[in-house]
């Protein structure tokens, strides 16, 4: 049997489809089921009960024990792939939510000027992908939004902020302004978090057509600095970074949405010093952020 095998596998157990662990894998479906079936023919026994007209996929019984037999494998594989590495810096690997502000590149910056014998790695991936990377091992920390559920990562808050309205050329400074007066044509929306969607939905509409629409907040910032007659509700981290933009400011706005909260993730079978010090850095720059609460008790 292949480690390619037991991915597939693994993503078929995941995933309850061979339809949809083929989209993740970005293969086509009979290769998937080639490489299901060669594992069968080699272990001599069949993992997956293949019915006509159900869509949920079902183990069988030896499917069911082997799903523990095929991480464990997995992981054995990966340590053995490690040995070359032995003499090499340590690697550091963090998974970072998009909507996290500007503070975070100079997390990262003091970072790895404290640690110049690691070598530090991270990528920019939505909540899903996040814990996908943690369960697999091949992350040691991830920042999320959106928490879900999986028995295998810690899902644990790190700091909350708060939700703010900033407006350019659109209404005078000092209004305290409510949802209902807001014109959703003039909006630049990111939609933050589930929270913050269903707000969105239950003011404007699920329908609703702001005037740019992006979920990628690092990419709106051009539409932030360019664009003119606007408003928009931001999370405490883009608003100190926007409201420096010039004519930007920040308004009172009743029945506001719900606080984000960044949530950190860790392995429960893999833990990392790093990680520690890694979240007491972020921690102290969070700290110095109007409108950022702390979760965590690092000083």
């Amino acid at each position: 049997m292949t480690q390619l095998e037991l991915s597939t596998f693994l993503t078929i157990v995941k995933y309850r489809s061979i339809s949809q662990a083929a989209e993740k894998l970005y293969i086509t479906q009979p290769a998937i089921s080639r490489r299901l079936l060669a594992l069968e023919n080699e272990l001599g026994y069949t993992l997956i009960q293949r019915q006509k007209g159900k869509k949920a996929m079902e183990l069988t019984p030896e499917g069911r024990e082997f799903v523990s037999v095929a991480e464990r494998w997995l992981a054995v594989w990966k340590d053995a792939k490690r040995i070359p590495g032995a003499g090499k810096k340590p690697e550091f690997t963090v998974i970072l939510n998009p909507c996290m502000g500007a503070h975070v590149p100079l997390v990262i910056n003091d970072f790895i000027k404290s640690k110049p014998d690691i070598r530090f790695k991270f990528h920019v991936y939505h909540s899903l992908e996040a814990y996908q990377w943690m369960e697999y091992g091949k992350a040691d920390l991830a920042l999320i939004s959106k928490p879900l559920n999986n028995s295998i990562v810690h899902t644990i808050p790190m700091y909350k902020e708060d939700m703010y309205l900033l407006t350019r050329e659109l209404y005078d400074k000092g209004r305290t302004l409510h949802p209902g007066q807001l014109d959703v044509s003039q909006e630049l929306m990111v939609p933050w978090n589930p929270d913050f969607q269903d707000w969105h939905d239950y003011w404007f509409g699920s329908g609703a057509s702001p005037k740019v629409f992006g979920d990628t907040p690092s990419t709106m910032k051009y539409f932030y600095a360019a664009e003119r007659n606007w408003w928009s509700v931001v999370p405490a981290s883009f608003a100190s970074e926007i409201t420096a933009y010039s004519g930007v400011k920040t308004m009172d706005l009743v029945d506001a949405p719900k606080e984000l909260v960044i949530y950190y993730l860790t392995n429960k079978e893999r833990k990392s010093a790093l990680a520690e010090d890694f979240l007491c850095y972020m921690d102290r720059h969070a700290k110095k952020i109007k409108g950022i609460v702390s979760c965590m008790n690092y000083r």
